[in-house]
């Protein structure tokens, strides 16, 4: 038996690993059905204490493990308030310690949260506290989910906060360019083809976030997003839908069910003499 998120992980089940379809059961994403229990604070209240105001409209950038993109990032906001949006920019920082110790990376996080209505998020949480070379084993996540359920826009790259931010049902858009790698390189870069991944592709099908091929498509699609958050709700609830299943608060109770339901069939066919079909199977039972 195998429980899974929704449709997509579903037809993954039967398709990629030849799972019988009557032993898989959905049940929603128990991460992200409890993700209103974790958010404490309102907007107001959070943005204060990030030293931004809740009145002005906010871009959570998630960034990648290129430093260019949060120089970039910077770029864009500079571009945006010359253009009259009246925005301000939390900057996620990837949590990696290859990219933190970076020699870009520290300067450019100094200056950044010196800029008024920038503040700098870093997912390593013992970057700033603790032991910076402590391997990653758990981001930070409470100021993440805060982030997005109070930002206006999402930028990121690729990544599952793109997701993320369709299940918060905010605008994103995905970045996808880069700038050129220097005087001293024979050529261009080759750069890893994510657009073409088959969980990106999958993700791109639904229409819910297009995709900024350089710094004058990324300040156009903010400023639609900005300007109607509305436009692309439904494919972005498409993509809730398929990729996470239902989230209705009940998501720990149906694994819960789930899991008394196999218990109480494993004991009954105990007791019938039945226990060679009920043996663990590489050793969950």
């Amino acid at each position: 038996r195998i429980l899974v998120w929704g449709e997509s992980m579903q037809r993954d089940a039967v398709a990629l690993q030849g799972i019988p379809a009557d032993k898989i059961g959905t049940i929603g994403t128990v991460r992200y059905d409890a993700i209103d229990r974790v958010i404490k604070e309102d907007r107001p209240r959070f943005l204060r204490a990030l030293g931004l105001d809740p009145a002005r409209k906010t871009i959570l950038f998630a960034g990648s493990l290129s430093e260019y993109h949060y120089f970039e990032a910077m770029s864009v906001l500079h571009d945006l308030r010359r253009l009259g949006e009246d925005v301000q920019l939390i900057m996620r920082v990837y949590p990696n310690k290859t990219l933190m110790n970076s020699p870009y990376m520290e300067p450019l996080l100094d200056h950044a949260s010196r800029v008024p209505g920038v503040y700098v998020s870093l997912a390593d949480p013992h970057y700033r506290k603790g032991v910076r070379e402590r391997d990653v084993l758990q981001i930070e996540e409470t100021e993440l989910w805060h982030s997005l359920r109070y930002s206006d826009v999402v930028v990121n790259i690729f990544s599952t906060i793109a997701l993320e931010a369709c299940v918060f049902d905010k605008p994103a858009v995905n970045m996808w360019y880069f700038g050129w790698p220097g005087r001293l390189a024979a050529s261009p870069a080759v750069w890893k083809p994510f657009p073409g991944l088959i969980h990106n592709r999958r993700m791109g099908s639904y229409g819910a976030i297009p995709v900024a091929g350089s710094r004058q498509e990324l300040v156009a699609e903010i400023r639609k997003a900005l300007a109607n958050p509305d436009r692309f709700r439904s494919e972005r609830a498409r993509a809730v839908a398929s990729e996470c299943g239902l989230l209705d608060g009940h998501a720990c109770d149906r694994l819960a069910d789930r899991c008394i339901e196999e218990t109480g069939d494993a004991k009954a066919m105990r007791s019938s003499g039945l226990e060679a079909d009920a043996r663990p199977v590489h050793g969950i039972s």
